[in-house]
């Protein structure tokens, strides 16, 4: 009878097999569950080849779990994606890439603890081997010297997807600066804007037609947060985030009843983006409070 039990009780063999497809904070919280779910996890290299820490688990995240967080791949990381985790230094990121030498995949944007020439000095130094794509979005103090430098390196390797035309559109539906999302048909995410010489992301616009002029950084051309298309002073709209929108883009959505204002995918709450939704945006939520108090 208590064989039987355990055998009732044992989890199905496909729950095991769609742990490759979760997300690490969801990883994290199923290991809790039971010891099955535990051993499988941490035992399992395949499930940790590819890691992505984002929020809200960046914020906190350092060198020492890092470590421990790589070494479940056990030697077999091909992809780390690190989102704004300003805590990870120069040396444990070295000590992660010295473990796992098969990495083809490296981003991280807004890891602010990073320096662009010690990145160069990695790479240079043959600490990745296998390096296709690599993110820097968001680093400080990226010179032309390590732009051209880091090309230089990654280009011979990247041949075959070098040749291939891609365009990087700005907008949440299509690429969102601010999430980590990376292009891998390129060899690095930025590039020299071709308006005002700075090593930003550059995106070109989706308008039918658009020229080369289109073309630049998001600082010297303003554009929709939900199309991504160039928008010309005239045909600006706002959102109640302040962000940027073009008129249809602003027509289709909902409005806040007491501003007009709709809200842009980063910010607005699905009940705010939903069709037919009736709501009151946080600013005038907070300024009718303020004038009851």
């Amino acid at each position: 009878m208590d064989n039987v039990r355990e055998v009732e009780s044992a989890p199905h063999e496909a729950l095991f097999f769609s742990l490759r497809y979760l997300s690490l904070p969801d990883l994290l919280t199923i290991q809790r569950v039971c010891k099955s779910f535990r051993e499988a996890i941490n035992g399992d290299p395949l499930i940790w080849r590819s890691i992505r820490v984002e929020n809200p688990i960046s914020r906190n995240l350092r060198d020492d779990y890092l470590l421990k967080l790589t070494a479940k791949a056990q030697g077999q990381l091909t992809s780390l994606t690190l989102v704004g985790c300003w805590r990870i230094t120069e040396d444990g990121l070295l000590q992660v890439i010295r473990s796992n030498p098969f990495i083809t995949k490296l981003c991280v944007p807004g890891c602010t603890c990073l320096s662009p020439g010690g990145l160069v000095k990695l790479v240079e130094g043959g600490g990745l081997p296998r390096l296709r794509h690599l993110s820097l979005h968001g680093l400080y103090n990226i010179t032309h010297e390590h732009l051209h430098r880091l090309n230089s390196l990654l280009s011979p390797r990247n041949q075959p997807l070098s040749q291939r035309s891609r365009r990087r559109l700005y907008g949440v539906q299509n690429m969102a600066i601010t999430d980590g999302n990376e292009d891998t048909h390129q060899s690095l995410d930025i590039e020299i804007c071709p308006k005002c010489k700075g090593t930003r992301l550059v995106f070109d616009c989706p308008r039918d037609g658009s020229s080369h002029e289109c073309r630049g950084c998001i600082f010297c051309i303003p554009r929709c947060e939900e199309c991504g298309q160039c928008l010309c002073p005239d045909e600006i709209e706002m959102t109640f985030c302040a962000d940027l929108l073009c008129p249809p883009c602003w027509l289709n959505l909902p409005k806040c009843l007491l501003c007009n204002r709709p809200g842009c995918a980063r910010h607005a709450g699905p009940h705010a983006r939903s069709p037919g939704a009736h709501f009151v945006c946080e600013s005038c939520h907070y300024h009718q409070t303020s004038l009851l108090l």
